[in-house]
């Protein structure tokens, strides 16, 4: 029988969760990670305690307005029974995640803590949109209906409706503070080159033209297309800057933030300006004001001129992207030999995951490329055993699941050193290359129709028709737009995988990379197990099985950052057992993929 606790309990066992033991919890992950980071620290008393104070006047005001406007608790399981949209919420859509970040930062700075403000920080920002996009937005939907009242200082509402002042305002004030802040974020890391006099006026130059491209939108779906424009623009920069040779972990890029970004913001406008002559006349004039006002370097120049088309052509690429996907995900063909059946897809997932495999191996060297080739099979028969245990089924004969394979690989390295292997750099190396297997191997998946999406608004989704895949087969989705998120998935290990491979170049202790790698992984999955549609995936407390696994990834990752005394990363060392290990994992992979035994019942023998 369930044990049953009452309702005052259990509510305030939640208030003491998340108000004291979580900050408890990340304190403590500071103190312990500080030395893993190898970041230098900033200490900044007066902004540190500022921040602290504004981030609890939000977290306050933001409770109390739950509370008094919507009659009911900031708790998930006990939510307010009114949609709250007015006073604070009207400029701010979470405040108490927005209060609880600028608290973590203000609280990093005053006490000069390099962990609590680059990793810290950052972590417990990514985890609060994680808990939006994953949970939040889509049960707030469900209650109240899309959101129609706008947010000041949010992504504008999309409609074909004229937007008003205070929304031009708002769309404005978030792309610049987020650009600043980002900015200033990127020159304190390291990871931007200093500014100079000559960038003084880049943000108000910046300001001027994205005001008149945001006044230019003649609708709310164009100013918030110019918003996202602008922040698509901001992470690919980000990303470059923090994934180059700078910061703490080399020399410095020859880039200014402060030159790039405010140039981006302004390109993000110029398709709200409508007529063409004004869109080429204000994109060439950002150009040359940013190559001779702020004296841009030609790398400067190739990196925005990049940025801002691949932003504008990021519809177009989606577009191709999913169509792409689409013509992979209806592509299934099997031959018959007696018994036997040999499946197309199996293939694509062999030899796309035998790049990853072979990374690995590089990753760990000559000396234990085999051990490494070991290690993949033990993620092989764990992720087989995991979905027998979990999803098995007569109708599901032979599935892999992925965090059983994250077990079986962990449990292997525990042993490795029996086998000459040390446990960390194992991990450590799996932890990098496993994106890139993972981020490859769900072109098997999207051919197969495992890990599919739920239903989706047609512009976005994906359709299977073929009767073999599982939409069809299993979950009666046959011609029903569908979330791509294989692709999502895929794209996600892409950036979290080159992160990993930037802290691996350059020689981080081993536990962050593995403890990193947990983190971030389990955020994305978060979130993307909320937009998939597999019926056989139980649901528990509100959370697909799978969110509960992601956030435990989470907080084992961050456990394992702080570890202390692990080697660095070694130099990779290519090699020709390394190549030979990866083609027979291939040649293994292929089989266990490929081929099955249609006709028969027995455990592991079918693989649709």
């Amino acid at each position: 029988m369930a044990l049953k606790v009452p309702p005052t309990v259990a509510k305030l066992g939640y208030a003491l969760l998340f108000n004291v033991a979580l900050p408890v919890c990340l304190w403590w992950w500071a103190r312990g990670a500080e030395a893993n980071l190898g970041v230098s620290s900033i200490r900044a008393p007066t902004l540190g305690w500022s921040l602290v104070a504004v981030g609890g006047a939000l977290v306050v005001a933001g409770m109390i307005s739950l509370r008094v406007h919507g009659e009911g608790l900031p708790m998930n399981p006990w939510p307010p029974v009114k949609h709250v949209a007015r006073g604070l919420y009207a400029l701010v859509a979470h405040p108490i995640y927005l209060g609880f970040t600028l608290a973590c930062a203000g609280l990093s700075l005053a006490v000069g803590s390099a962990a609590g403000l680059w990793l810290v920080t950052p972590v417990v920002a990514l985890a609060a949109i994680a808990l939006v996009l994953g949970y939040e937005a889509i049960d707030l939907v469900k209650r109240f209906g899309p959101r129609t009242r706008p947010v000041l200082l949010h992504l504008p509402l999309a409609g074909e409706e004229r937007p008003s002042i205070g929304e031009r305002v708002g769309a404005l004030l978030v792309v610049m503070l987020t650009f600043l802040a980002a900015g200033k974020a990127l020159t304190q890391l390291g990871v931007s080159a200093p500014n100079s006099a000559t960038v003084l006026w880049a943000h108000p130059a910046a300001a001027l033209l994205l005001s008149a491209g945001l006044a230019a939108a003649a609708t709310r779906s164009a100013l918030r297309a110019t918003v996202a424009r602008a922040w698509l623009g901001l992470a690919v920069v980000a990303l470059v800057l923090v994934l180059g040779p700078g910061g703490p972990w080399g020399g410095v890029w020859p880039i200014r933030a402060a030159v790039v970004l405010p140039t981006i913001a302004a390109l993000a406008a110029v398709p709200s300006l409508r007529a063409p002559v004004a869109m080429v006349a204000s994109a060439v004039a950002a150009l040359v004001v940013q190559a001779h006002a702020f004296e841009a370097t030609v790398i400067e120049q190739v990196l925005t001129i990049a940025t801002a088309l691949l932003v504008a052509g990021r519809s177009m690429m989606w577009r191709a992207a999913c169509a792409i996907t689409e013509r992979l995900a209806n592509s299934w063909r099997d031959w018959h030999l007696g018994p036997v059946r040999i499946i197309n897809h199996g293939a694509i997932g062999a030899l796309g995951c035998g790049v990853g495999v072979l990374a690995l191996t590089t990753l760990v060297g000559p000396d234990h490329a085999w051990v490494a080739f070991v290690a993949t099979m033990a993620a092989i028969v764990g992720a087989a055993l995991w979905a027998q245990l979990v999803e098995g089924s007569p109708a599901l004969a032979r599935p892999y699941g992925f965090f059983g394979g994250v077990l079986g690989m962990t449990l292997f390295a525990l042993a490795a050193p029996w086998l000459g292997t040390p446990t960390w750099l194992l991990l450590g190396a799996t932890a990098t290359a496993a994106p890139v297997i993972q981020g490859v191997a769900r072109l098997r998946c999207v051919a197969n129709g495992c890990c599919h999406g739920a239903p989706c608004a047609a512009a976005l989704g994906i359709v299977y028709r073929h009767p073999m895949t599982r939409p069809v087969r299993l979950a009666g989705l046959r011609g029903v737009p569908l979330h791509p998120t294989q692709l999502y998935s895929s794209l996600s290990n892409l950036g979290i995988g080159a992160v990993l491979a930037r802290l691996w170049a350059g020689h981080a202790p081993l536990a962050l990379i593995a403890g990193l790698y947990l983190v971030l992984m389990g955020l994305c999955r978060f979130v993307e197990e909320a937009w998939r549609g597999e019926p056989q995936t139980p649901v528990y407390r509100g959370l697909r099985l799978y969110q509960w696994v992601s956030l435990a990834c989470v907080i084992a990752g961050a456990v394992i950052t702080c570890v202390p005394g692990t080697p660095a990363a070694p130099a990779p060392s290519a090699s020709m057992a390394g190549l030979w290990a990866t083609l027979v994992f291939v040649a293994v992979t292929w089989l266990v993929a490929s081929v099955d035994f249609p006709d028969s019942n027995a455990r592991f023998a079918r693989l649709a």
